[in-house]
C-alpha cells in the first residue's frame, strides 16, 4: 500500500481492500475472475477512472479501498488508485469535460458524476468517492483526524498480507458482520452470537499462481473460541452443500476450515478458511458461472466489497495482529 493511500485512511477504519492490478494482469485466472465476478461498486470506481482518461487495465498499478464510519455514523468508502498515469492527463480530461472543482481545506474536489468525486493526491495517485467520504479522507490527510499511519495493530496485520495479489484486513466489527453473513442459516444455532463476538479481527488474501488460492484468517483470543467458530462454519458449509446448486457445491468441496494457536507462546488463535483449486478446476468453475453466483450471494467474502456495518459504529475499530 502506498504512503498516499495510508495518509487518507482513518485510524479506526473498518476494512481495507487492496488489489495489485500490475500483478493480476500476469495471471489469466485473475483476469478471468475479474471479468466474470467484478462487483458493481468496483466497476463504478473503474468507470470513474476512465472518465478522467485513466485506463484501469493499462494505467493502474494498485487500487486500495477503505471502508469507515462517517461523522454521522454512515458507512463511507473511498478508493485510492496509483499507477503510471500523469496528473497532467487527468487535469486535461477534467478541463475538457468542464468539471468545475469545489475546495475543501485547500484541496480541489472534482464532481465527475452525480455521486463520484475525484481528487489528485499527487502526480500518480487519485482519491475517489462520494463527497462526504472524500472530505473525510481529506480531513485525515490534513491532520484533522488520526490516520492509519498511527494504527500499529492494523499496520502489523497489513504487513503479513500486502504481498498478495488481492488482500483485505478487517476490524473486529467488520469481522463479526462477515461471519454472520458467511454462516447464513446456522446463525440460529444457540449461542452463535456469543461465539461470533469472540472474533478480534480478520485478514484474507487471493493469489492466482497455478489457479486460485483464497485464504481467510479470523483471529480469536484463545483456541477454545477458534474451535467453536470452526465448528459453526463447518456446519454452515454442510448446510450450504445440501441446499445449493451443483456448481456451487463443487466449489464448496474445495473449502477447508481449520483452527490452531498462532504461536506456542501466544494466547491467541486463528480460524483459517481456505479455498484452493488448480487451473483446470478453476476454468470449469468459471464456465459454470459459479463465482458470479457466489459473489452475488456472499459479497462480503469476495475480497472486493463489503456489506454495511449494522451497529452504527458503536464498537471502536480494532485489529488483531499475528504478532504479539
Amino acid at each position: 500500500m502506498t504512503h498516499a493511500a495510508r495518509s487518507v485512511i482513518p485510524f479506526d477504519v473498518r476494512q481495507i481492500i487492496s488489489i495489485d492490478y500490475r500483478t493480476a494482469k500476469i495471471f489469466p485466472t485473475a483476469v478471468a475472475l475479474k471479468a466474470d465476478a467484478l462487483p458493481a461498486n468496483l466497476k463504478d470506481f473503474e468507470s470513474a477512472l476512465q472518465t478522467v482518461g485513466v485506463h484501469p487495465d493499462r494505467d493502474i498499478d494498485a487500487f486500495t479501498f477503505a471502508l469507515f464510519d462517517g461523522p454521522r455514523q454512515t458507512q463511507e468508502i473511498v478508493g485510492v488508485a496509483s499507477g503510471t498515469f500523469s496528473a497532467m492527463t487527468v487535469l486535461t480530461q477534467l478541463a475538457l469535460g468542464k468539471f468545475r472543482p469545489s475546495s475543501h481545506r485547500g484541496i480541489d474536489i472534482y464532481p465527475i458524476s452525480k455521486t463520484m468525486r475525484v481528487v489528485l493526491l499527487d502526480d500518480h495517485t487519485l482519491l475517489l468517492g462520494k463527497t462526504s467520504a472524500v472530505k473525510a479522507a481529506i480531513n485525515v490527510r490534513s491532520g484533522q483526524a488520526p490516520s492509519l499511519e498511527t494504527n500499529r495493530e492494523a499496520l502489523k496485520t497489513i504487513e503479513t498480507v500486502e504481498k498478495s495479489t488481492t488482500w483485505s484486513v478487517l476490524d473486529k466489527t467488520a469481522t463479526q458482520k462477515m461471519l454472520t453473513l458467511a454462516v447464513g442459516e446456522t446463525t440460529k444455532i444457540p449461542g452463535f452470537a456469543q461465539i461470533r463476538d469472540q472474533a478480534l479481527g480478520a485478514r484474507y488474501t487471493i493469489n492466482f499462481r497455478g489457479g486460485i488460492r483464497f485464504t481467510v484468517d479470523v483471529f480469536t483470543p484463545d483456541n477454545v473460541s477458534a474451535t467453536k467458530l470452526s465448528a459453526v462454519l463447518k456446519l454452515g458449509l454442510l448446510y450450504k452443500k445440501v441446499t445449493t446448486n451443483p456448481a456451487q457445491r463443487s466449489a464448496l468441496d474445495d473449502v477447508k476450515v481449520t483452527s490452531k494457536q498462532l504461536t506456542p507462546d501466544s494466547p491467541r488463535s486463528e480460524l483459517r478458511i481456505r479455498f484452493m483449486v488448480d487451473q483446470r478446476e478453476f476454468q470449469a468453475l468459471l464456465q459454470s458461472r459459479c463465482f458470479a453466483q457466489l459473489w452475488s450471494e456472499r459479497k462480503e467474502l469476495s475480497g472486493l466489497t463489503a456489506e454495511q456495518i449494522p451497529d452504527g459504529g458503536k464498537q471502536s475499530g480494532q485489529f488483531s495482529s499475528v504478532s504479539e
